[in-house]
């Protein structure tokens, strides 16, 4: 949670500093400004707690994740955050599964 809180700071500091603006890149949206690279960071603060998580399987869903930020990272740099956002939309559907296929005492039995 704080380094979410750290990321969203800076990226609100180099935003307000120089405006980030959009553009249409194929199918995607493209970032531009003077945001600091941050694509190993912000994957980490996302898998991180789907790896360390005490809930059982849910480090399919930080697998799923790992898998589309990887093609995302190699195949698409210069769309990166917005294509791997879609893909990790998409991706939660496997969060479902992953719910809904829990044994009724694990459902009952976890505290977040």
């Amino acid at each position: 949670m704080f380094a979410g809180i750290g990321l969203s700071i800076v990226n609100f500091i180099s935003g307000a500093q120089d405006p980030i603006t959009v553009k249409i890149t194929g199918f995607s949206l493209q970032y531009f400004g003077n945001v600091p690279s941050q694509n190993l960071f912000y994957m980490a603060i996302t898998l991180i707690p789907a790896f360390i998580s005490s809930f059982p399987k849910l480090w399919q869903f930080g697998l799923l994740l790992a898998v589309t930020a990887i093609i995302a990272e190699y195949f698409y740099v210069e769309v990166f955050l917005s294509l791997w956002c879609f893909a990790s939309a998409i991706s939660s559907i496997w969060l479902y599964k992953i719910f809904r296929n829990q044994p009724q005492e694990v459902k009952e039995n976890f505290k977040p």
